[in-house]
């Protein structure tokens, strides 16, 4: 893929948008869904734009993301285990 590092959270939400729109199992959307997340890795500033960005979703969009393992699932058990 051909993007800056700037656009890595864009690119993500672009991700999520597409994915929603393909007509895939739970399983294999978890799959793909891991292997974008660790193809592209975010750092946390990225994460943190990621997250005030997802919001801004459509509400079946952000329904989808939620259900997914991801950065959102993975920063809320790391806050609750904070907590």
């Amino acid at each position: 893929m051909n993007y800056t590092k700037k656009e890595c959270a864009a690119v993500r939400l672009a991700f999520f948008r597409q994915m929603v729109s393909l007509p895939l199992d739970e399983a294999r959307s978890s799959r793909i869904n891991g292997f974008f997340k660790t193809y592209l890795n975010l750092n946390e500033n990225k994460v943190d734009q990621l997250m005030k960005e997802v919001p801004a979703l459509p509400k079946d969009v952000r329904e989808q993301v939620i259900k997914w393992p991801n950065s959102f699932y993975d920063c809320g058990l790391k806050k609750g285990k904070t907590e």
